[in-house]
């Protein structure tokens, strides 16, 4: 429900993207997982229950996220949004093609994967609980 479990101000847009720019970067930080069409665990991202309606309004941010990653072509990603851990890399189009790393941040809570630590110089993160 808008206002309750999402905001809209929360949605890419058309001028986020512009700002971004296409330079290309290291490190893509968002509050989205990109949405992938080969990728099985990120297409499962959403929590049990999800109407089709949060679903598509969903999949809007996460195709916006993907044009970003297409525009920046980062080696990682980092995001949360769903509740649920992912890590895993994905395969990005273009000349030479990228693999990032997607990571995607689980909600706070015990034996939950909800923070990390970058290390900047290797881009490796150290996983809190």
């Amino acid at each position: 429900m808008p206002r309750r479990d999402w905001w809209p101000e929360e949605q890419i847009t058309e001028a986020d993207l512009q700002r971004l720019g296409c330079e290309r970067t290291h490190v893509l930080v968002g509050h989205e997982a990109p949405l992938l069409y080969d990728a099985a665990s990120l297409a499962q991202v959403y929590e049990a229950g999800i109407s089709s309606a949060e679903g598509a309004q969903a999949d809007e941010g996460r195709v916006m996220f993907r044009r970003a990653v297409l525009q920046t072509r980062p080696l990682l990603t980092l995001g949360g949004h769903y509740h649920r851990f992912v890590d895993e890399i994905i395969p990005v189009p273009g000349t030479p093609p990228v693999q990032p790393r997607v990571v995607v941040l689980d909600m706070n809570s015990r034996n939950r994967i909800s923070q990390a630590i970058l290390d900047t110089t290797i881009l490796d993160l150290s996983f809190l609980y």
